[in-house]
């Protein structure tokens, strides 16, 4: 027969296999925490090492710390760790400072030969029977994440294939971390590219727009209804307002109001000075589009009566609306909007620009669709750039 030495081959399966498991551990760890008690406990499982323990930067910046997160094979070692919670070492002179700033694994195999400087734990420590040391860097693009320690029972030899599996260990968590770090900022990117997106254009038109951004995205709408509200004479309080304080008054009415088409279901077009588009029915149509943006012009009317009370200004809206079919598209490949054309867009214009301070002029189109609900007043016939006569009304309020 033949007899052969099979120690090393063991170590190395043993350490193959803790590599593996943790790769897998760490990677499905929520958390880096959780990825660090893992580590711990696998490390003194396959290690033999009795007790480990993770240190991170404090708060000073100047010194570190006990984290929460350890583990220890017997009650000795929980005795040790409550005695030692509270503990604070400085990064220039300490054990675990060496190892964070060389960024190199450390073996001490006799901590109780320390100064009381270096491992001021050094009586604990002896007490509860922890002798030989090994602390090692958690490091991802080029920083000190935190700091792997762990500690044997009395005398321990020096065992490099442990010290190398630990060591590997160390630096996968590292890697992991470095690439879960690099996923989380390129999430968060996606996420303030999407939170802009949105900013600019209706959500299902977003979405269409990132499927199939080569593509022309336009789309007709039979009926909508669309809504101009312009505040009167802005131009004469824009002439005695600072510029930061006249934009911060726009900014905080235009603000209410898109909170208000929020509330409505409505979809904010765009502000044109001080001139805000609003429509209901699109990009997903709905039955009750002219009754949301008549509530829309009432709430709006409302809001723009407490906001001249609470600013001191003589605020006033003078708001037209009309109903029709429209064209909705995105448009331009630099600061892209989603627009409106057609003729409901021109003739919703005209009942504002033609119409009367702090009312709410519609076209006999929003009439007919609204009259059984709303109470509104004749204005009769006036004459509208391109389109001739038409009778417009005054809505008043619901019924």
């Amino acid at each position: 027969g033949t007899l052969s030495d099979i120690s090393d081959r063991k170590q190395y399966e043993a350490a193959a296999h803790l590599l593996q498991t943790l790769i897998q551990a760490i990677t499905e760890a929520p958390d880096f925490n959780t990825a660090l008690q893992v580590t711990l406990y696998q490390v003194c499982e396959v290690t033999g090492w009795d007790y480990g323990e993770v240190w991170v930067r404090a708060g000073d910046r100047e010194s570190l710390q006990l984290s929460p997160i350890w583990y220890g094979k017997t009650s000795e070692l929980s005795i040790f760790r409550q005695l030692s919670q509270a503990y604070v070492l400085p990064i220039n002179n300490s054990l675990h400072g060496r190892v964070w700033l060389a960024q190199q694994a450390v073996w001490i195999p006799d901590v109780s030969q320390l100064s009381i400087q270096e491992f001021s734990r050094a009586a604990i420590a002896q007490e509860a029977g922890l002798r030989a040391n090994f602390g090692v860097p958690i490091v991802a693009n080029g920083e000190t994440l935190a700091v792997l320690s762990f500690f044997m029972l009395s005398a321990h030899p020096e065992n490099q294939h442990q010290i190398e599996l630990v060591t590997a260990v160390a630096q996968q968590l590292g890697s992991v971390i470095q690439i879960k770090r690099t996923e989380d900022a390129l999430h968060e990117q996606q996420r303030q590219s999407e939170r802009l997106l949105l900013n600019i254009l209706p959500a299902p038109i977003a979405e269409r727009l990132k499927r199939n951004n080569h593509r022309c995205i336009a789309d007709s709408f039979s009926e909508v209804t669309v809504m101009f509200a312009d505040l009167v004479n802005f131009s004469a309080i824009a002439d005695h307002t600072p510029p930061q304080a006249l934009v911060e008054l726009l900014n905080h009415i235009f603000s209410t109001f898109d909170r208000l088409a929020a509330q409505h279901g409505l979809e904010k077009i765009k502000t044109i000075g001080d001139a805000y588009m609003v429509v209901g029915g699109l990009p997903i149509p709905r039955p009750d589009h002219a009754e949301a943006i008549a509530d829309m012009a009432l709430s709006m009317q409302q809001a723009i009566c407490t906001l001249s009370q609470e600013t001191g200004e003589a605020l006033s809206l003078r708001i037209g609306i009309h109903t029709g079919p429209v064209v909705a598209g995105v448009i331009g490949i630099t600061k892209f909007s989603y627009d409106l054309w057609g003729d409901a867009v021109n003739i919703a214009s005209r009942m504002e620009s033609q119409g009367l301070p702090s009312q709410i002029q519609v076209s006999a189109a929003v009439y007919d669709r609204l009259c059984g609900r709303y109470l509104f007043q004749e204005r009769g016939a006036i004459l509208v750039k391109g389109k001739g006569e038409m009778t417009t009304y005054l809505l008043q309020g619901k019924k």
